[in-house]
C-alpha cells in the first residue's frame, strides 16, 4: 500500500489497494499539490487501512512512507532521514515484506559503502531500527524481525566526536567566508549552538529585548518542551538585529538566494572553505569550544554551561568537553599549593573576646559557700 498521492484533476487523495485506485479523502483538497505529506485526516484513513491489513503483507516501502510523513515537517531530521531510508529502500527493494528483512540485508547495504565511519554506519542502521520498531508500536507489524534475530548486535558505533577549532582558523574562516556564511560562523562562535539549531532560526522567535532566541528543542520528545532559549550575547545580539532588517519573520539567516540554510548545504559551504583556507575542524568543533572554553578558560560553572548548550552534565563531559593540559596543571597548583596557616576571621571562626578591663570586673558565678550562707541569712 503506497503512500497517499493527490490527482489534480479531482483535488481528491487516492490510495492503491490490490492493484486498485481508492479515494481516501473526504473532500477535494486545493492545495494538495503543494503538501510535502497528506494532510491528517488523509494520513490516518492511510494508516488504519494498514493496520487493517495482514501484518505479515507488509511491505518496506509502506512502512518508511508511513513513518517519513510521521516525523515534524520540514525539519533536517525528516529530510535526512527520508533520504537514507529511500537509499536502504532502493537497495532492498520496497515491495520487500517487513517480516522478511534479516540482518545480513544491513551488512549487504554497509558493504557498499566502506568509506563509512563507524558514526555514520550507527545512524544509519539506527534510522532502519527506529522506523520498524515505529512500526511494531503503531500495530502494523508484529515485531522486528532484524533485532529479534538471535545473537544480533547493531552495526556501528557513536564515537566522541574530538577537536576544538582556534581563535587563528576561527577568524581565517570569517574573514574568507561570503557574508551571508559568515554570519552563520559569528552564531556558532557566539552562542555555541548546533548547526542545525542555527539553521532552524527564526525572525519571529526573537526577543531582543530579554535577549534570547527560542529554538526547537532536540530533547522535545522526552522533555514536552518544544523549544529551548539561545541567549545572546553583545555581539550576536547586533548581529540579529542586522539579520532582522525589514522582516518581521522567516528564517534569521538565510544563503546569498534568500533561501534557509539546511545541514547539508552548512557542511557542503564549510567543506568549500576548508579546501580554500586550509583551516582544521568541523562547524561542530565551534559547539565543543564553547564548551571547552567555558569550563576551562573561565571557570564558568557546569551546571550553567549545560543549561547554555541544552544539554545534561553528563552529556556534556562525555561529548563536549576537551581536555586542556594547561587547565588541568592550574588545577593540580591549587589543590596541592600551600595554604596560610591561621584561617581568616569568618562567620564561621569568630574573632576572640576582647578582655573586660580591671574596673570593670565580669561578675563571677557564686561560689557553693556564698550561696548556701544567703539562704541561711534568709
Amino acid at each position: 500500500m503506497r503512500e497517499p498521492w493527490w490527482r489534480k484533476q479531482t483535488g481528491h487523495w487516492y490510495l492503491e489497494v490490490g492493484g486498485k485506485q481508492i479515494r481516501i479523502s473526504t473532500a477535494p483538497d486545493p492545495e494538495g499539490g503543494t503538501r510535502k505529506n497528506p494532510p491528517a485526516d488523509v494520513q490516518n484513513e492511510w494508516h488504519r487501512m494498514m493496520r487493517e491489513s495482514r501484518p505479515e503483507d507488509m511491505q518496506l516501502g509502506d512502512l518508511f512512507a508511513a513513518f517519513i510523513a510521521s516525523l515534524p515537517e520540514g525539519s533536517d531530521n525528516s529530510q535526512t532521514t527520508r533520504r537514507q531510508l529511500g537509499r536502504f529502500e532502493r537497495f532492498v527493494g520496497r515491495e520487500m515484506k517487513v517480516s522478511k528483512l534479516k540482518p545480513l540485508k544491513l551488512t549487504e547495504y554497509l558493504q557498499k559503502h566502506p568509506h563509512w565511519k563507524p558514526s555514520s554506519v550507527r545512524t544509519l542502521v539506527n534510522r532502519v531500527h527506529a522506523a520498524i520498531n515505529w512500526g511494531v508500536r503503531q500495530g502494523l507489524i508484529t515485531g522486528n524481525p532484524i533485532s529479534s534475530t538471535p545473537g544480533y548486535k547493531r552495526e556501528g558505533r557513536n564515537e566522541r566526536r574530538r577537536g576544538i577549532i582556534t581563535q587563528k582558523d576561527r577568524a581565517t574562516a570569517e574573514e574568507a567566508a561570503a557574508p551571508e556564511f559568515r554570519a552563520v560562523l559569528v552564531a556558532l562562535r557566539e552562542t555555541g549552538a548546533r548547526p542545525s539549531e542555527i539553521a532552524n532560526m527564526q525572525v519571529e522567535k526573537v526577543n531582543l529585548e530579554e535577549g534570547f532566541l527560542l529554538v526547537p528543542n532536540k530533547t522535545a520528545h522526552l522533555t514536552g518542551i518544544a523549544d529551548r532559549r539561545i541567549y545572546l550575547s553583545p555581539v550576536m545580539r547586533d548581529l540579529v538585529r542586522e539579520r532582522m532588517t525589514g522582516r518581521t519573520e522567516g528564517p534569521l539567516f538565510v544563503n546569498s538566494k534568500g533561501k534557509r540554510w539546511n545541514i547539508q548545504s552548512l557542511k557542503k559551504r564549510w567543506e568549500y572553505l576548508r579546501g580554500k583556507t586550509g583551516v582544521k575542524g568541523t562547524l561542530r568543533s565551534y559547539r565543543r569550544t564553547f564548551i571547552s572554553t567555558a569550563i576551562n578558560e573561565t571557570n564558568v560553572n557546569p551546571a550553567i554551561v549545560a543549561q547554555l548548550a541544552g544539554h545534561g552534565i553528563d552529556i556534556l563531559f562525555k561529548h563536549y568537553l576537551e581536555e586542556n593540559p594547561e587547565a588541568l596543571r592550574k588545577a593540580v597548583e591549587a589543590i596541592t599549593g600551600p595554604r596560610p596557616v591561621v584561617p581568616p576571621a569568618s562567620a564561621q571562626h569568630p574573632p576572640e573576646p576582647e578582655e573586660s578591663s580591671p574596673a570593670s570586673p565580669s561578675p563571677r558565678p557564686d561560689s557553693g559557700e556564698d550561696a548556701s550562707r544567703r539562704r541561711v541569712d534568709r
